[in-house]
């Protein structure tokens, strides 16, 4: 077991250290509130239910899984449910699932009778390594994703590996493009790591929990000291824009981790046409992305102009200019809080996705 306390609470990280549950919720919390989607209730709830005193309140509210749950409608949802039910302000929300799950629940204890505590306990590893950590919640709209939201953090965060034993390959492809963002931000060594493994590392549960450790520091070393995402934390939404521009473009038909995969491929394009990042580097990355299962292309039907158009809407865009968290270097990370966003041209932008389009 280990335990990470960068970010200034708990992550722990093991086998087995949902045993740890109790420890990690409010001391005076006179409830709880499990938040999970249906699916992953369905697997894993009763040995999290396991975990909790029988003396505890416990409420459980589901909803469907998948990323069109991640709605201002799911959240009322959840917030009705809880005052229907009398929950109070000593109740600990725990989220349980993926990052949906996460964003939805932090958000919901950010704001419920104005901001109440909770835990995380990621069952995906882009949770795991991403959405759980930092305390960055929120829901998708038709403008965007996560346009409406806030930044509340978790008391703790539980990552217990044996519960991603049920992961489908997608999902593991998920969390692995978050890792090949910080290996590329922070650690060029940790990249080879990460392709060694393989895509399918989960099942190895010594190896496992080392890699996922060493994705939460590396969080932590841009994340920590900048909570409000104003300086050195920019650098974690490298290839963001342009995915989640890709995920409204088709529908939030691709998966978060698959888009993210592009995005880094067709944002080091224009880091290397910006002069910030060498052509051979990004040749390496690329080829890392499809070793581990991960598209280094816009998917067939999806053009240029209509990721361009989508990026309007993107929350990192001012005044009719495109700000990219672009790395100035393969992992340099003191080298990448630097400058971490980039001005970039509309034209470098459509040059680069052009760079990435079948």
């Amino acid at each position: 077991m280990l335990v990470i306390e960068d970010f200034g609470y708990k992550v722990i990280i093991g086998h087995g250290v949902l045993g740890k549950l109790v420890d990690a919720l409010n001391p005076g919390a006179s409830s709880v509130c499990i938040v999970a989607d249906e699916r992953v209730y369905s697997i894993h709830g009763q040995k999290l239910i396991s975990c909790l005193p029988e003396t505890m309140r416990v409420e459980k509210i589901t909803f469907p899984p998948g990323e069109a749950g991640k709605t201002r409608q799911t959240k009322e949802f959840i917030e009705d449910t809880m005052l229907g039910a009398g929950l109070d302000r000593d109740t600990n929300v725990l989220s349980f699932g993926g990052g949906v799950t996460s964003d939805l629940a932090g958000f919901v204890a950010g704001t419920y009778m104005r901001g109440i505590q909770w835990t995380s306990v990621p069952t995906s590893l882009l949770a795991a390594v991403d959405a759980s950590l930092g305390g960055k919640t929120g829901v998708d709209t038709k403008y965007g994703k996560n346009l409406v939201g806030m930044i509340h953090q978790p008391r703790a965060v539980l990552i217990d590996v044996d519960l991603l034993s049920t992961l489908p390959a997608g999902e593991v492809e998920n969390g692995l493009a978050e890792m090949v963002k910080h290996a590329v931000l922070a650690d060029r060594s940790y990249l080879s790591s990460l392709v060694r493994a393989g895509p399918m590392f989960t099942s190895d549960p010594v190896h496992s929990v080392d890699l996922i450790a060493e994705s939460v520091k590396i969080k932590a070393i841009f994340a920590a000291h900048d909570i409000h995402d104003h300086g050195t934390r920019r650098i974690l939404n490298f290839g963001h824009t342009i995915g989640h521009a890709l995920e409204l473009a088709t529908g939030y038909g691709i998966s978060h981790g698959r888009a993210v995969s592009i995005g880094m491929c067709a944002e080091l394009w224009a880091a290397v046409i910006s002069g910030l990042f060498e052509s051979a580097d990004l040749e390496y990355v690329c080829q890392a992305l499809l070793n581990l299962g991960l598209p280094v292309s816009l998917p067939k039907g999806v053009s240029p102009e209509e990721i361009l158009q989508a990026m309007t809407m993107d929350k990192k865009r001012a005044n009719g200019r495109i700000f990219i968290s672009l790395p100035r270097g393969m992992g340099k990370p003191y080298a990448n809080m630097e400058r971490p966003v980039v001005v970039v041209q509309e034209d470098t932008v459509l040059s680069a996705l052009e760079k990435v389009a079948k």
